[in-house]
């Protein structure tokens, strides 16, 4: 049964008609509009807008910073005045300029008040907002001043290399101390201890990583002079606030790299008769909860699966206490097996994490592979998947996981996105810092599996946490893009606004349960690292808007300056054509490598504008659920209780947005 042939036998739900509105209609419309201005992220751009409007059009800011600033350089004996909005470093005869930075300061500092001011956490927690708000501000200039003073000891004054060293250092700090005012308003246990049971020469993996950062921050420095954009504070700060994106390029620098090293899985060719690790045996690990219509397929697409590989296979179902006929459609199913064996385990219903685990605990293969009811595995998936395990320290390999269903815009929109997300999956790879196998298609070696503990029961992201205690365990994680399987995804809004919702509040219960990855000194410790701190950064990135419409109502108003809009925007529109131009490319390259169709790239504008919502909206609002949740317990709670107050309120907010 091929994909194009399940698809045509999926029922076509209806699209609806367009209404005819009336009066009363239209109004209650309205009113459910305006309620969207009580959520969080909408509360985040209005105050905001206030502070930005208020700190750009008054000067007591920047001269308190100036006076701070001055004081470090008379503190340590190093001639310095201000200038204007400048100050001048060394001999009065010959000193070096220096810009002061002003607005990216103020950009992250409307940060933690806007949220201080818009969360509905209590006072105390309002209180440790602002003083790592002020922290922060303290943070910058102490920086301003540190590079400052060394470049004008090396005799430098390039404003482009104080720009961008600027930004770096500022992002590093703005973006620790907005997590660490996150999670220190957060209840969570202690981070789990782990012992390495393998142990690894990293060395190569530090060369990569410094190469990449090098050549990112060289080619940051090029654009900055060719595009003159260092004179321009409005693009300064825009690109302050984007260095997520310009971190973008580091991907596609690591998949250079990957395939000038090509790993040797990959360099077999699948059409070799004598397929390596075929005496490992193999279990289809299938959880199953009220999946009486598709769980027969599933067995199907996995009988078939087994009749093209020579080892000994089976296939396990967990029937986790369903209320349909799951139960004997599963059990015909695995009786009209005939290339493989199997059997059926009913449980009362306890979930998914209780049913993989219960499953864990009864299968017989080396090798679990780990798939839903309801998806839908390519046949050939396997002979791409098993060539990996020839390493001894591969614990888990994923694939692409594509939408079974194309019939919605988010459906496509979905299959565009994963398709966009391959190089990041090959840089994570090429680093051996993978952090999230995706549950729904996760192939692994049952022996680490054992030792790591298997699932936790009760923590939302199940996965990302599986995936990082093997890592710390000393297991590799790696990403095969030509093995796919089908799944269900979110058809509709309300769906995908939650799925999503739920990823982004599992990310502060696995990286709080995980942290002391942070203290190991691995990739894996560095690359987890960046990613809390951009984390931090994509909050800030949502008060651009505000903060650019602020800034014109101010600046414009006074200077009447129309060639620092027009430069702005030039090397805006320069920036984005560079980075969603090599996105754009690489999408189409891998679109048409394995899907051999490129129809979908039509959707790849809207998968940029739904990365855009995802950073500026959904992120935002997983920072309130889990801030106002955590922040009322006093004392530490075991996952059970805190995984049981995040989803009642994430499903609070989602009844707010959707009623």
């Amino acid at each position: 049964m091929t994909i194009d042939t399940v698809r045509a036998e999926l029922p076509i739900k209806s699209k609806g008609v367009f209404p005819r509105y009336g009066f009363g209609s239209i109004a209650v419309m309205l009113y459910k509009k305006l309620k969207l201005l009580n959520l969080f992220p909408a509360r985040m751009m209005i105050c905001s807008f206030f502070f930005a409007y208020v700190l750009l059009d008054t000067p007591y800011l920047q001269a308190f910073q100036g006076k701070i600033l001055m004081g470090l350089f008379q503190f340590f004996h190093i001639p310095a005045h201000m200038e204007g909005t400048n100050f001048l470093v060394g001999s009065p005869f010959s000193p070096l300029e220096f810009p002061s930075l002003h607005n990216i300061e103020i950009l992250y500092l409307i940060f933690f008040l806007s949220f201080a001011a818009s969360t509905r956490s209590n006072l105390k927690t309002r209180a440790r907002i602002l003083l790592n708000g002020s922290l922060c501000l303290i943070g910058f200039v102490v920086a301003e001043f540190l590079i400052a003073a060394t470049m004008s000891a090396l005799g430098t004054s390039s404003r482009a290399i104080y720009v961008e060293a600027n930004v770096i250092v500022t992002n590093l700090v703005a973006g620790s101390l907005i997590e660490i005012s996150l999670f220190s308003n957060m209840t969570f246990p202690r981070p789990t201890k782990v012992t390495p049971i393998i142990k690894t020469n990293n060395a190569e993996k530090y060369l990569y990583i410094a190469a990449t950062f090098v050549i990112s921050a060289l080619l940051c420095y090029v654009f900055f002079e060719f595009f003159h954009l260092a004179n321009n504070d409005l693009f300064v700060t825009f690109m302050a606030v984007s260095i997520s994106q310009i971190m973008a390029i580091r991907p596609y620098i690591t998949n250079f790299i990957y395939e000038l090293k090509t790993p040797t899985w990959a360099k077999l060719n699948r059409s070799k008769p004598n397929i390596p690790n075929k005496n490992m045996s193999i279990s289809f690990l299938i959880p199953a909860f009220n999946e009486e219509k598709l769980i027969t397929r599933c067995i199907e697409g996995f009988d078939k699966i087994a009749s093209k590989y020579p080892g000994w296979t089976e296939i396990v179902i967990i029937n986790d206490g369903s209320s349909d006929n799951t139960r004997k459609v599963a059990s015909e199913a695995i009786l009209n097996l005939k290339h493989t064996n199997g059997k059926v385990y009913n449980i009362p219903h306890s979930g998914l994490v209780y049913a993989l685990q219960y499953g864990l605990q009864r299968v017989k293969g080396d090798i679990i592979f780990r798939a839903d009811s309801d998806s839908l595995t390519h046949e050939d998936a396997l002979d791409y998947i098993i060539y990996h395990f020839s390493d001894p320290r591969l614990a888990t390999i994923s694939g692409s996981i594509l939408s079974l269903e194309e019939k919605s815009w988010w459906q496509k929109v979905q299959t565009v996105g994963a398709f966009g997300r391959i190089f990041f999956k090959r840089q994570a790879e090429l680093l051996d810092s993978i952090m999230t196998q995706g549950g729904t298609f996760t192939v692994f070696r049952k022996d680490a599996l054992m030792k790591a503990g298997g699932w936790i029961h009760d923590i939302m992201g199940e996965d990302s946490d599986m995936t990082l205690r093997l890592a710390r365990h000393g297991y590799r994680h790696e990403f095969d893009p030509r093995a796919i399987q089908y799944g269900n995804v979110p058809g509709e809004w309300k769906g995908v606004v939650a799925q999503r919702l739920k990823w982004s509040v599992s990310y502060y219960q696995v990286t709080a349960a995980n942290a002391d990855i942070l203290k190991d000194y691995k990739p894996m410790s560095i690359q987890l690292g960046l990613k809390v701190v951009l984390h931090g950064l994509t909050l800030v990135r949502s008060m651009y808007p505000s903060f650019f419409l602020a800034y014109i109502l101010t600046q414009f108003r006074q200077s009447a300056e129309p060639s620092n809009l027009i430069l702005f925007s030039s090397g805006l529109l320069a920036f984005v054509l560079l980075l969603d131009g090599i996105s754009a490319i690489t999408t189409f390259y891998f679109l048409r490598k394995i899907l051999k169709t490129t129809n979908l790239m039509k959707y790849f504008f809207h998968k940029m504008l739904f990365s855009y919502i995802q950073t500026s909206f959904l992120n935002l609002l997983s920072a309130e659920v889990v801030i106002s949740t955590l922040s009322k317990f006093k004392g530490p709670k075991n996952y059970s209780e805190i995984t049981k107050a995040l989803r009642k309120g994430s499903n609070e907010e989602l009844s707010r947005i959707f009623g």
